[in-house]
């Protein structure tokens, strides 16, 4: 069953950073990560990630000021997703509408780690699919 997303940008107050919020219809919550820069949707891309907070549904459709003085938010694309595979910290998103293709949001270890430790990183890769209808 198709799920919804939105890519915001949020433009943030003086002293905090603008930045990009991934956002993912999980049922009754958001789940969100957050990017330095937009991910192109014409080629491949890769960006760093931050999880953030599961977020309210409402900001599928909100534009305009964000609550408690925090800044501005825009919606840059929507989309559809399904789920393709959930394993061991890797989220797998076929995406579609605004953005065609391969979503993977992943968490990434130090190699000093040695172990899946809290200084855990995450990523997200996309990779552009044809439309095989056209």
């Amino acid at each position: 069953m198709a799920r919804r997303y939105v890519v915001l940008h949020h433009r943030s107050i003086p002293g905090r950073v603008d930045h990009f919020d991934w956002m993912f219809d999980a049922g009754d919550c958001l789940w969100t990560w957050a990017t330095a820069r937009p991910l192109r949707s014409d080629r491949a891309d890769r960006a760093d990630a931050t999880r953030l907070s599961d977020h309210r549904l409402d900001y599928l459709q909100h534009e305009g000021p964000v609550s408690s003085n925090r800044g501005y938010v825009q919606a840059m694309e929507r989309g559809l997703f399904d789920i393709t595979s959930i394993v061991s910290g890797q989220m797998v998103l076929q995406t579609r509408g605004a953005r065609m293709g391969v979503l993977t949001l992943y968490r990434t270890w130090p190699e000093s780690s040695g172990t899946k430790s809290p200084e855990a990183t995450w990523r997200i890769d996309f990779r552009p699919t044809r439309n095989e209808a056209s």
